[in-house]
């Protein structure tokens, strides 16, 4: 391959990667979390249970009372359950998105890679798919492994806050999805090279 291939080549491995990259962040947003949100500061508890107790009255003996009633821990212990659960919605949300975002460039990298081999006479396409479809790759598991460190790191705020959220005993799905992928990407990679570029130049020589 010339040089003039080459950059031909390179240059439709990177335009491809920065196309498919841009696209993808275009059609298939990221939720926005937001840990905050699912915290609720205000005295709802308080306000609720001193009317019940004390009325309009705001006399001291009464107002005292009010952090040990029953109905002021009832009230403090379903906020926090409902907070719990908001964050593990969040989580989740997240946990889908990270996953279908990896499976559609692990998908869209192994056909690149697979259209490239069919292109392959045409050297400088060809290449150029093939390496778009490896960088792609490659991007997809930088993807995963920040995937990986997002959900500690929700599991690490979870677990400051004191919620107990779902999240560090278990390992994100797209880290094994990454190891199928990365699999499958590399033994294709080997095998259309045997058949489609080392039989080809041995029959030539």
């Amino acid at each position: 391959m010339d040089l003039g291939k080459f950059f031909v080549a390179i240059g439709i491995s990177l335009l491809l990667v920065f196309f498919v990259a841009n696209t993808l962040s275009l059609v298939y947003k990221a939720p926005k979390p937001s840990s905050s949100g699912c915290y609720n500061y205000d005295n709802t508890c308080y306000a609720q249970t001193s009317q019940q107790l004390c009325g309009s009255s705001q006399d001291y003996n009464c107002t005292s009372q009010i952090y040990q009633s029953q109905s002021y821990k009832d009230c403090t212990a379903n906020q926090r359950t409902n907070q719990q659960s908001c964050l593990e919605n969040q989580r989740n949300s997240l946990k889908v998105y990270q996953t279908v975002y990896y499976i559609i460039l692990a998908f869209v990298s192994l056909l690149l890679m697979l259209f490239g081999f069919l292109l392959i006479e045409k050297r400088s396409i060809g290449a150029g798919f093939i390496g778009g479809g490896v960088l792609i790759l490659l991007f997809a598991n930088i993807f995963s492994a920040i995937s990986v460190l997002v959900s500690s790191l929700f599991g690490a705020l979870g677990s400051m806050t004191g919620f107990a959220v779902n999240s560090g005993a278990s390992t994100p799905a797209v880290a094994y999805l990454n190891v199928v992928f990365s699999f499958i990407g590399l033994l294709m990679l080997i095998v259309f090279a045997y058949f489609k570029l080392e039989k080809v130049e041995t029959n030539s020589i």
